[in-house]
């Protein structure tokens, strides 16, 4: 049985997990619950639970505290959930190797499939105990820590490269073992390389005696990589980093090839790397100005070329990938809030499923490809529930259009002014309104204000120049040129007609 640990400061959180979730089905027993970090971290090391489920903010200590100082004391899978507005802990949850991040309300599939994961990365884990490689795994775990341990396995004289490689973590156990055996046949000597697996991805220290050994030995393991990339099914990303000399430098040369592979693995193989230049952080300022060009376009495909150029404007401005992560929930935010203020329940299905949850994890965003068609994928389906209600949406907008008009009659009304009144576009709003009523927006207010200034002028003293005013002709002159060609005489002559 897997053993674990629950804690959120809510309790109805995890009484809701206790009671609802089919624990014996997932092989696995509830040992422990907490409701601030503290305590978590108390009974967790008394515990000693192979998965723990922790909300990231509780009182005392956070989730990831707690769970950066497992991390140290006692190696287990972790399970973050939190609230929508809290992506930048969500980056760092993802960056300590969190099993999955889980947006609240969590649904409990989501729960039994993180644990299933979880449960297949304990299984690595242990598998992983070999009692003659374990103590130089630490080793360089350590290492890449920024510590320096007593014990070494090589001299300092000798050269160092290492190999980062990420691949699906159903993959990890064959791609680790055969990983190991290439090694195996390649190297005379076990000293000569290490392989550390953790959840995500493949670390490999090669050695040598000097560069030119070194740089071959990583060359002959490139070369296995590429036919190893052609067994599997899922896409493996690797990189690999420079030569180094001495082991104080291997952390450095690691740093350099997890940054190399992740860049390349976000953006598919097609841009290793993007950053090395002034970061131009003006990208999420165009977050509004996006969204209402999104809003504004007529098909999918104009919807798909607004959305790349942005996230390729990121992109090429220095984003790293967890920044564009956050570019895309904040831009997801920002249209889904557009869409609910303008139609509140276009997001319901006919069943009546709700589909506010639409980024569930955001561990979902793996690379480029996969944000431009989750965005434009709920573009997509906001706009076919439009087209199923149009004509009742139609005559809302209308009747929003035709209110403001009623309300600022008096005031300069312009196709601008009332397009921002309903957040529209301009171009679009005239057709649309035209297209409901038979005429354009302009001849609508022309004649509200010339229904309102016979109204005034049958029933107030007031002079012609005060009900010109009165209903948004600052020109006398105009107003009475524009009266007569509507009402077929002056103003006067409307005035004193029985």
């Amino acid at each position: 049985m897997y053993r674990i640990f629950l804690a959120d400061d809510e309790f109805k959180v995890i009484n809701g997990m206790l009671r609802s979730i089919d624990w014996e089905k997932l092989q696995s027993e509830v040992v422990g619950y907490a409701q601030d970090g503290e305590e978590a971290l108390e009974r967790i090391n008394r515990l000693q639970p192979d998965i723990i489920l922790t909300d990231i903010r509780m009182p005392k200590k956070s989730g990831l505290e707690v769970m950066e100082q497992m991390e140290s004391e006692h190696p287990c899978a972790f399970i973050i959930f939190s609230g929508y507005t809290e992506f930048e802990y969500a980056k760092k949850a993802l960056q300590m190797k969190a099993v999955d991040y889980l947006i609240k309300p969590v649904n409990l599939c989501e729960i039994e499939a993180s644990i299933c994961k979880a449960q297949k990365q304990i299984e690595q884990m242990k598998a992983a105990q070999n009692p003659d490689s374990v103590r130089r795994r630490e080793w360089l775990e350590a290492i890449l820590d920024g510590k320096k341990p007593e014990e070494s396995f090589f001299r300092e004289t000798q050269r160092f490269c290492v190999t980062v490689l990420h691949y699906a973590r159903d993959l990890a156990t064959e791609i680790g073992d055969k990983i190991v055996s290439i090694l195996s046949e390649e190297m005379t000597e076990e000293q000569e390389y290490i392989v550390l697996k953790n959840r995500k991805e493949l670390v490999i220290l090669v050695a040598g005696e000097n560069e030119r050994e070194t740089q071959g030995r990583q060359r002959s393991l490139a070369e296995h990589l590429k036919l190893l990339a052609e067994e599997v099914p899922q896409k493996l990303y690797w990189a690999q980093s420079r030569g180094v000399c001495g082991t104080e430098q291997i952390e450095n040369a690691y740093t350099e090839a997890a940054d190399r592979v992740e860049m390349h693995e976000f953006f598919c193989g097609h841009q290793e790397e993007c950053g090395g230049r002034e970061r131009d952080f003006q990208q999420k300022d165009m977050i509004p100005s996006v969204t209402r060009e999104i809003l504004c376009t007529d098909s999918s495909r104009e919807a798909e070329r607004v959305i790349l150029d942005f996230f390729q404007g990121a992109a090429e401005s220095g984003y790293t990938p967890n920044q564009i992560r956050g570019l895309c929930l904040e831009l997801y935010y920002s249209l889904k809030y557009h869409y609910q203020k303008e139609y509140p329940e276009i997001l319901l299905s006919e069943q009546g499923q709700d589909d506010s949850d639409y980024f569930r994890k955001s561990s979902d965003l793996l690379n480029l490809e996969t944000i431009k068609n989750k965005i434009l994928s709920f573009y997509e389906l906001v706009n076919r529930r439009l087209q199923m209600h149009q004509s009742y949406y139609q005559q809302r907008m209308v009747h929003r259009c035709k209110t403001y008009v009623e309300e600022h009659l008096g005031e300069p009304i312009t196709l601008t002014t009332v397009a921002e009144s309903v957040n529209m576009n301009p171009t679009y709003l005239s057709h649309v309104f035209k297209k409901a009523t038979g005429s354009n927006l302009f001849d609508y207010i022309t004649e509200r204000r010339i229904v309102e200034a016979k109204h005034l002028l049958k029933t107030t003293y007031l002079k012609i120049f005060e009900i010109a005013k009165a209903v948004g002709y600052p020109d006398q002159r105009y107003f009475c040129q524009v009266f007569k060609k509507k009402a077929g005489m002056t103003a006067v002559e409307y005035r004193n007609k029985k």
